[in-house]
C-alpha cells in the first residue's frame, strides 16, 4: 500500500539535488557510455525482449533519490525492437519490499533528438520534477520515457498512440527489472501528447503487457479527436502541430503521406526541417500559417491519412484499466470538446472512466489545478480501492 500526500510536493522539487551513485551495475545491467554515445544502442541480442534494459548511467537531479539515465528496448508498431531512452528515480533509502511504479508521459517536446527530456536539466523540468519528487517522497519508483525516436536513432512517430503506449509500458518493465521486481504494479500520468500516451498505455496494457499490473491512468488534456483537431489548427497559433502530425504519421505509416507531389517548396522544406527541431521553435515559426502555403491539405484529407489518424485515436479499444480524464474548459490548444466526446465513448464501451472538466483553466495549468484529484485517484488505484465512474 502507498499513501501519497500532496502537501510538500512542490517544495520537495526545489532543494539542491544530491549526487547519484558513482556506478551502475543494477541487476546485472551494464553501465552505459558518457555523452551522446549513451543514446546509440548496440544491436539487440537474440534473447532481447521489450522492456529489457540495455544500459544505465547515474543521474542526479532529485533530492533523496537514486537516479539513472536508462536505455531500454521498446517496440515499434511493426514489432521491431527499438532502443528508447528515459530516466528513473527511486528513494535513496534501501528497501526490499515491492514498490509501485509511477510512469510519467511527457507532452509535446518536438521531433529532434535534442528534444528528448532526458537530455534536459531535470531541475528545470517543472511538472515532471514535481511529480517525481512526490513519487520518490512516498517510497515509489518514478520512470519517464523519452518515447522512441527522441534522442535515439530513427524518427519519432508523433501522435502514434500505438507506439508511445508501448514505450510507456516498456519503461515500466525496464524500471521494475532495474529494481529486481517482476509483475510490477503501476500507474501512469501524462499531459497533452502524454495524455494520449497514457490512454494508449491503459488500452494496450491488458493484452500487450499483461505482466504489468496497471492499476490506473490519468490523462490531462489528451489529443483524442485527431481528425478534427488537425483541421482546426489551420491558420492558428498551433499550426506547427499539424506539420508535426504529418511527420509523425508518415514515420509510422509512409503510405499515408505518399502524396508528396502536392507539397509546395515551402511544404517540403518545412517537413524536412522540423525533424531536427523542438516544439517551441516549430510553433513559433509556423504560427498563423495555413495549409495552402505548404500544400498539405490533400494529405490531411486523404482516406489513408484520415484512417491512420483514426487508428491512433484513443477510445476505440475497451480496457478494464480505470481512467481519469482531466481537461481545462478554456484550453485553446486541444479543445475540451474532444475529451467530452472521448469520455462518452468510454462510457458507452463500459470503461471505468472519471472525468474532471475545469472551468476557466487552459492547457498549461490544468495538471497543477487538478493535482489533489490526480493524487487521490492514483493513490486509490494503488491501494486497490474500486474505481468510481462519472458515466450516467
Amino acid at each position: 500500500m502507498i499513501v501519497m500526500v500532496l502537501a510538500g510536493a512542490c517544495d520537495a522539487a526545489r532543494p539542491e539535488a544530491q549526487p547519484a551513485p558513482s556506478s551502475a551495475g543494477l541487476a546485472g545491467v551494464p553501465s552505459g557510455p558518457e555523452g551522446e554515445a549513451f543514446y546509440q544502442p548496440p544491436p539487440p541480442p537474440a534473447e532481447a525482449k521489450p522492456g529489457d534494459p540495455i544500459w544505465v548511467r547515474p543521474y542526479g537531479g532529485l533530492r533523496d533519490s537514486v537516479g539513472y539515465h536508462i536505455l531500454y528496448w521498446s517496440q515499434s508498431i511493426e514489432g521491431a525492437l527499438v532502443a528508447t531512452s528515459g530516466v528513473v528515480f527511486w528513494p535513496a533509502q534501501a528497501r526490499t519490499d515491492p514498490r509501485p511504479v509511477v510512469a510519467w508521459a511527457h507532452g509535446s517536446a518536438g521531433l529532434g533528438d535534442q528534444c528528448a527530456p532526458s537530455k534536459w536539466d531535470f531541475e528545470q523540468e517543472g511538472m515532471a520534477r514535481s511529480v517525481a519528487a512526490l513519487v520518490v517522497r512516498n517510497g515509489a519508483i518514478f520512470v519517464a520515457t523519452d518515447y522512441q525516436g527522441l534522442g535515439t536513432p530513427g524518427e519519432h512517430p508523433y501522435l502514434v498512440g500505438h507506439a508511445v503506449g508501448r514505450d510507456v509500458l516498456n519503461s515500466i518493465r525496464a524500471a521494475a527489472k532495474l529494481a529486481a521486481m517482476s509483475s510490477p504494479t503501476a500507474v501512469v500520468l501524462g499531459e497533452s501528447q502524454g495524455g494520449g500516451a497514457t490512454l494508449f498505455t491503459a488500452e494496450l496494457a491488458p493484452t500487450y503487457a499483461p505482466d504489468v499490473k496497471l492499476a490506473g491512468g490519468v490523462a490531462v488534456a489528451p489529443p483524442s479527436d485527431l481528425v478534427t483537431l488537425a483541421s482546426s489548427l489551420d491558420g492558428g497559433r498551433y499550426f506547427g502541430y499539424t506539420l508535426m502530425a504529418i511527420n509523425g504519421i508518415g514515420t509510422a505509416y509512409p503510405a499515408a503521406v505518399a502524396k508528396q507531389d502536392t507539397l509546395t517548396a515551402a511544404g517540403r522544406e518545412a517537413l524536412s526541417s522540423i525533424r531536427a527541431e523542438c516544439s517551441d521553435v516549430i510553433l513559433s515559426r509556423y504560427a498563423g500559417k495555413r495549409q495552402e502555403e505548404f500544400g498539405v491539405g490533400p494529405i490531411l484529407g486523404s482516406a489513408e491519412f484520415v484512417q491512420r489518424l483514426q487508428d491512433n485515436e484513443p477510445g476505440r479499444t475497451k480496457t478494464s484499466v480505470p481512467i481519469l480524464v482531466v481537461h481545462g474548459e478554456a484550453d485553446d490548444t486541444i479543445p475540451v470538446a474532444g475529451s467530452r466526446k472521448l469520455v462518452q465513448a468510454y462510457c458507452a464501451a463500459g470503461v471505468p472512466v472519471t472525468a474532471k472538466f475545469l472551468p476557466g483553466k487552459g492547457h498549461a495549468d490544468s495538471t497543477m489545478t487538478a493535482m489533489p484529484d490526480i493524487v487521490a485517484f492514483l493513490t486509490a488505484r494503488l491501494n486497490g480501492e474500486p474505481a468510481a465512474s462519472t458515466c450516467g
